[in-house]
């Protein structure tokens, strides 16, 4: 990739500035504050767009490099790709637009991916490099390649990191300590006391013991339940039972009324019976009665006639006087007889009409009774019928059956003893249900310890995961760092060394090794930690590897933007560092304040697109 052109319409101070560029050598001059750090911006703000986010500074960099002057904050950069590809790229930073151009003019912002912020990646999607990757590897400012002494060991773990894993913030060493470290911090193991895995584990054990003591009151709980459940239906057998008792009591109490009706009835009947003998005896006394006074009523008549005539014998045979007494005499007698007669007829009549009326009583009297007695039957038999129907589900048949031709006295005990039944199985049954509720708390504990113990389980398989987890990742960094040292690292070793040895002038190979980190080969071939040499070797390696890291971060052929890198190298390293940049198929883009490094060129006779920011 090469960068053709800069058009900055208004970024910070720059306004209406365009710079070209070459493809290989090109020197951008300009003292302090002639805006060679806006460019910089700009070229990344073009590429990757600009932040109103202050990240923890006082403005945001939208704030820091808007325009000076006027409001026009936008510009194009151009630039082509390896494959000849042109592309333009046009940023309105105020109205937040972006147009992307090819070759034929033709916009294509569409054809590229937009991330969660809804940034078009373009530049990401041409090149793989996104802003980090950009600011660590392409561009190399001052304070990157100069550091001070106590930076240098960081400095140089970096480059470690770098070569070993492929990423200057990531050393193998210590990501596999920090691995460990947070496994036995997160999990633990079997020889650590107070780790999580032995505190879950512990807790597991409790928990299983607990449950294992609390489970036993499962079976008895089914005892006692069904015991339980056992009683209550012979209670409620029992209260079912009371209730035909007490049926069947009622029912002879209305019984014992009615058949002492039945028993008046029949004493009743009895007594008319002994009143109808009675009057029958009366009946045949009058009608004898009735014979002896006719015989005696023959007798007066006779004994009067007698008189009457004794009488007349006395008197004479006067016929006058005969006739006078004999006449009324015989009226008188004659009278009598019949009074006599009539009396004992009506006596007789009214005797008679007493023992009819009496008859019918009877025969009334005793039809009531039948009736009643019948009735009695039937409403038994009903009841009878009802009852069995009623309780036939709660009762057993056969008791059913006996209790229901019980006699009252009976009942009567079949109630007492059902009454000690009943408070027996009540009794039990406050005994169970006490019981049952105190093993119900037990299972309440043993259920919440289930509970809790799965939940620690739980527990222990996310860290028994977490710390497969750790395992996994730290066989995949094994694989992935001894096949990154197999397969990129000597490549990648073989280039920085090659830089190394250009810059520094002399044959150099340098090496990474676990124990000694990276050495250098000396010219007896003894190999010297880099840490070891002078402060501005140090500083010539580090640009070194910078130069190398370039080639690997993509498949362009990415510029390399030096900003005021060699404030701090002689005319000697410069002059080295120069000729061998000027070697590069690479773009070189170097940014200074002063006439060195274009002094240098000039001596070297290279050529060089010279760019004065202040004209």
């Amino acid at each position: 990739m090469k960068i053709k052109k800069l058009k900055i319409n208004g970024f910070g101070r720059l306004k209406d500035k365009e710079i070209s560029f070459n493809n290989k050598l090109n020197i951008v001059k300009g003292n302090n504050e002639s805006g060679k750090s806006t460019s910089l911006e700009f070229i990344l703000s073009m590429l990757y767009g600009i932040s109103k986010n202050k990240n923890g500074k006082e403005i945001s960099n939208y704030e820091q490099y808007f325009p000076w002057t006027g409001d026009n904050y936008s510009g194009k950069i151009e630039y082509i790709l390896d494959n000849g590809d042109n592309f333009e790229v046009y940023r309105d930073f105020k109205r937040k637009n972006l147009s992307i151009y090819n070759k034929q003019k033709e916009e294509i912002s569409k054809k590229f991916p937009v991330d969660k912020n809804k940034e078009i990646n373009f530049f990401l999607d041409q090149t793989g490099i996104d802003k980090d990757s950009f600011l660590n590897t392409i561009l190399v400012e001052q304070g990157e390649v100069k550091l001070e002494k106590n930076s240098q060991n960081l400095l140089l773990q970096k480059m470690s990191n770098k070569i070993s894993s492929g990423n200057e913030n990531i050393s193998y060493k210590k990501t596999l300590d920090l691995i460990n470290k947070r496994q036995i911090e997160e999990v633990g193991s079997d020889r650590t006391i107070q780790k999580p895995i032995n505190v879950v584990q512990n807790r597991v054990t409790g928990l299983e013991e607990k449950k294992k003591e609390l489970e036993k009151y499962k079976d008895n709980w089914n005892n006692v339940f069904y015991e339980l459940e056992e009683k209550k239906c012979e209670y409620s057998a029992e209260v079912k039972k009371k209730e035909l008792l007490v049926e069947l009591k009622n029912r002879l109490d209305n019984n014992r009324v009615k058949i002492a009706e039945i028993n008046y009835s029949k004493n009743l009947e009895e007594k008319i019976s002994k009143n109808i003998q009675n009057l029958k005896i009366a009946l045949t006394d009058k009608k004898n009665n009735k014979k002896s006074k006719k015989v005696l009523l023959y007798v007066i008549l006779l004994i009067s006639i007698i008189i009457v005539f004794t009488a007349l014998i006395f008197l004479g045979n006067n016929k006058k006087i005969y006739l006078l007494l004999i006449i009324p005499f015989s009226l008188i007698l004659l009278k009598m007889i019949l009074e006599i007669k009539n009396n004992k007829k009506t006596d007789i009549n009214k005797l008679e009409n007493e023992m009819e009326i009496l008859e019918n009583n009877l025969k009334s009297q005793q039809e009531e009774s039948i009736e009643r007695q019948k009735k009695l039957e039937s409403e038994n038999d009903i009841s009878n019928k009802e009852l069995v129907k009623k309780y036939i589900e709660d009762v057993d048949i056969k008791s059913l059956e006996k209790l229901i031709y019980e006699n009252y006295d009976e009942i009567k005990k079949e109630i007492d003893i059902n009454e000690k039944s009943s408070n027996a199985l009540k009794v039990r049954i406050n005994y169970l249900e006490k019981e049952l509720l105190e093993i119900n708390h037990y299972l309440d504990d043993l259920a919440k310890t289930e509970e809790e113990l799965g939940n620690v389980l739980n527990a222990k398989e996310a860290l028994e995961k977490l710390n497969n987890s750790y395992n996994i990742a730290k066989d995949c960094l094994e694989v992935a760092y001894n096949k990154f040292k197999q397969n990129i690292s000597p490549k990648f070793m073989n280039n920085f060394s090659m830089v190394v040895s250009n810059i520094l002038n002399e044959n150099s190979n340098v090496v990474l090794t676990d124990e000694s980190g990276l050495q250098i080969e000396g010219k007896d071939g003894k190999y010297i930690p880099v840490s070891r040499l002078s402060i501005g070797t140090i500083d010539e390696i580090n640009l070194a590897f910078r130069i190398s890291s370039i080639k690997e971060i993509s498949n362009e052929t990415m510029p390399i933007i030096l900003d005021e890198t060699f404030t701090y190298f002689d005319d000697e390293r410069l002059s080295n560092i120069l000729k061998y940049l000027n070697t590069y198929d690479n773009q070189i883009i170097i940014y200074t304040c002063s006439n060195r490094e274009i002094d240098c060129l000039n001596r070297m006779n290279i050529e060089y697109n010279l760019i004065n920011l202040e004209k």
